[in-house]
């Protein structure tokens, strides 16, 4: 693969780590309707957008992500390359040197700020959901370049519930912005919640807005017992013509084995829904949050997410 950058590997990813992705992402609106989530045009900047597109990796390197297993590139549905977590030094043995030390870098640079800058957005129901939990928490955070062929269509649902938080980076080759982003969603029944252990059924809820498929926007939305997403189904005519990348945050398995036993691991895993009595309050925390707080990130408050990114065994 060819190398574009006209400046130091470093120095380019260390420059989109200013102060600039989190004075901006400090300042974008958090909206609370139907629960918390962030909408951030222009994330990265232009040289680092630049970049992200040079090193973008031949389509042999990804492989089956969220839409069924056994598939190959090709057939319809995502398909994703991990270039954050435990898995992802293994899986990105498929790219070149130079390839390799570039996401690994990304990560550590612009992706590390943006996640930690969110996670920053939503502390006060993130206190509000954990307690005195929160120091405690052994987080991981997981980075997945994203394709789709065919077709893309992700079922009405909300996110595991280990998870904190996702943040979605839009990258739009060609597709038209409205219609083609991610769907927010409202349930008809009033005051429904759901655990995210199983997708639910489109024709039970509203679509409260479409974000727009704009080209290097940041959706990123919190994980509540009503933070139910989804893409009603959408045609893609190349590969390359709606790319994301995927970056949720989530608690470890050993981490909720520690918290809250072995057992909610297995119903976990299983996605066995509604034996978990604990999980549902801590998701409707959110509810009660005083959003005007401003009382600042303690140090033990943010060792679990600068703690969470990690290049197989390393820590980045």
């Amino acid at each position: 693969m060819s190398i574009h950058l006209q400046r130091p590997l470093q120095a380019t990813l260390a420059s989109s780590t200013s102060d600039s992705i989190e004075s901006r992402i400090g300042a974008a609106p958090l909206q609370l309707d139907p629960y918390p989530h962030l909408i951030l045009p222009d994330v990265l900047p232009a040289f680092t957008l630049a970049d992200v597109r040079s090193y973008w990796p031949d389509e042999s390197a990804f492989s089956s992500y969220g839409d069924g297993h056994g598939r190959t590139p090709g057939d319809p549905g995502r398909f994703g390359l991990y270039i954050s977590g435990s898995t992802a030094a293994e899986r990105c043995q498929v790219l070149d040197e130079d390839s390799r030390d570039y996401w690994r870098s990304f990560v550590a640079g612009p992706v590390k700020n943006i996640v930690t800058q969110a996670y920053r957005r939503y502390l006060p129901a993130l206190r509000a959901r954990f307690g005195g939990n929160l120091p405690r928490l052994e987080l991981e955070t997981y980075g997945a370049l994203v394709i789709c062929y065919d077709r893309v269509a992700i079922n009405v649902h909300a996110d595991h519930p280990a998870n904190l938080f996702n943040c979605l980076i839009y990258l739009n080759n060609g597709m038209a912005e409205d219609g083609s982003g991610t769907t927010v969603y409202a349930p008809k029944a009033q005051g429904f919640t759901h655990d995210g252990l199983s997708h639910l059924a489109r024709e039970d809820f509203d679509a409260v807005e479409t974000i727009p498929f704009r080209d290097n926007q940041l959706f990123s939305l919190l994980r509540t017992g009503n933070s139910f997403h989804g893409v009603d189904p959408l045609p893609v005519a190349t590969p390359t013509q709606r790319i994301t990348m995927n970056i949720p945050t989530r608690i470890t398995d050993r981490c909720l084995a520690e918290l809250y036993g072995e057992d909610v691991v297995t119903l976990f895993q299983r996605k066995i829904s509604g034996h978990c009595p604990w999980l549902m309050p801590g998701l409707n925390a959110w509810r009660d949050v005083d959003w005007d707080d401003t009382t600042p990130a303690s140090e033990e408050e943010m060792q679990p997410i600068l703690n969470s990114f990690r290049y197989g065994e390393e820590r980045l």
